[in-house]
């Protein structure tokens, strides 16, 4: 489920990594450990800005993945786990860190 939490913020835009915690209210070792995963897995990339990692989603990424998205939005907007994180993204400035 985290992970796909953490897909469903990320298809809002780049994160750093601070604000993906914040926005799941999870720890920073669970994070960084999906994270990896979905890193490895060429699902997501990750690019260094001084001291901070930015994610997002694969600039290239496979079509099984653009299907598995689409699917995942569909389901995001009935449960309310997904609607509470991106209530609570919407409700940060990330412009300063995360948009440059």
């Amino acid at each position: 489920m985290t992970r796909l939490r953490i897909l469903n913020v990320l298809n809002q835009g780049p994160l750093c990594v601070c604000f993906i915690q914040e926005v799941l209210r999870e720890n920073q070792v669970k994070v960084s450990k999906h994270l990896g995963y979905l890193r490895q897995h060429g699902l997501i990339e990750c690019e260094r800005r001084g001291n901070w990692s930015i994610y997002r989603l694969s600039k290239s990424p496979n079509p099984l993945l653009q299907e598995n998205l689409k699917c995942l939005q569909d389901i995001a907007s009935d449960q309310a786990q997904f609607r509470d994180d991106l209530r609570r993204l919407r409700r940060l400035d990330t412009s300063a860190i995360c948009q440059q």
